[in-house]
């Protein structure tokens, strides 16, 4: 929602309020959680961590009132077009409010390193939880050294069982994963989960087969495996896709004349009908 851009229409009995308003950059909205759920005092942030209300930006709150700074690109008339609203469409807006941005570049930087510092895992989270597989697929590159199939069908797997088994636990510190190959895609698997060779919280039981396991300490599992005909279905979207499947050198090439058509067909996977490619099974440990 952040990188969208909203239009937010004030009704005609107030909009000589808005007389000026266009000199502002930024405005403070209030605006009113009319499809929240129950209130709580207790959820998950966007990172996974399990807080009190107050220290969340959730919709679920006892005042059912939220607030964020947009940056008002233009007026036209009563209907103001703005970046970074993270309402959804029809929310009531209670106020507006011009607001002056006190903090420096520098400044900006120094709170989200002191924010990872606090929670090093907070922004690839924030990606699962939001389904955005193709930052988790830039970040995972960055680790494994260049984007294949292997890694994004790891991302793919992991990003779906987080988001699963999210629903049944408190925290993510008691995950554990059980891989079948060892492969590319364990790259991807461990980025997303947190759950390495290096903290003990991941095992190979080799067996040649793509499949992942996570569980939630003994009370939940998810197993994700490739379908039999999974392969058959990507080559049909993707045509070329049996070059890198099965060539996994061309895609360390950088002066390939398939650079850009590699990239593309990888990040190309990763809108691709999920349970074609994979089968999920859920069950009480």
């Amino acid at each position: 929602m952040r990188a969208e851009e909203s239009l937010i229409e004030v009704f005609e009995p107030y909009s000589e309020g808005l007389l000026k308003i266009e000199y502002n950059d930024y405005l403070e909205v209030y605006f009113y959680f009319n499809k929240a759920e129950t209130a709580k005092l207790t959820t998950h942030s966007y990172s996974g961590e399990f807080k009190g209300i107050f220290a969340t930006r959730s919709s679920d709150r006892p005042s059912a009132i939220g607030s964020t700074i947009v940056k008002l690109i233009e007026r036209k008339g009563n209907v103001l077009k703005v970046l970074g609203l993270d309402a959804l469409d029809g929310t009531p807006v209670i106020d507006l409010k011009p607001i002056h941005i006190p903090f420096t570049e520098e400044k900006l930087n120094e709170v989200a390193i002191s924010s990872r510092k606090m929670s090093p895992r907070k922004g690839v989270l924030s990606n699962v939880w939001t389904g955005r597989t193709d930052l988790l697929l830039l970040d995972a590159a960055e680790l494994h050294g260049h984007f294949c199939t292997g890694l994004a069908l790891g991302i793919m797997m992991a990003t779906k069982a987080m988001q699963m088994i999210r629903n049944t636990c408190e925290g993510l510190d008691s995950l554990s994963v059980i891989v079948e190959k060892n492969d590319c895609s364990l790259d991807g698997i461990q980025f997303v989960t947190g759950c390495t060779f290096g903290n003990n919280k991941l095992t190979l039981n080799e067996t040649g087969s793509l499949v992942m396991i996570l569980t939630k300490g003994n009370d939940k599992a998810i197993k994700i495996s490739l379908r039999p005909d999974a392969i058959d279905y990507m080559k049909q979207e993707s045509p070329q896709i049996k070059e890198f499947i099965y060539s996994p050198g061309i895609m360390q090439s950088a002066n390939s004349q398939f650079a850009r058509l590699k990239i593309d067909q990888v990040f190309g996977l990763l809108t691709l009908d999920f349970d074609r490619i994979f089968e999920v099974m859920e069950w009480p440990v």
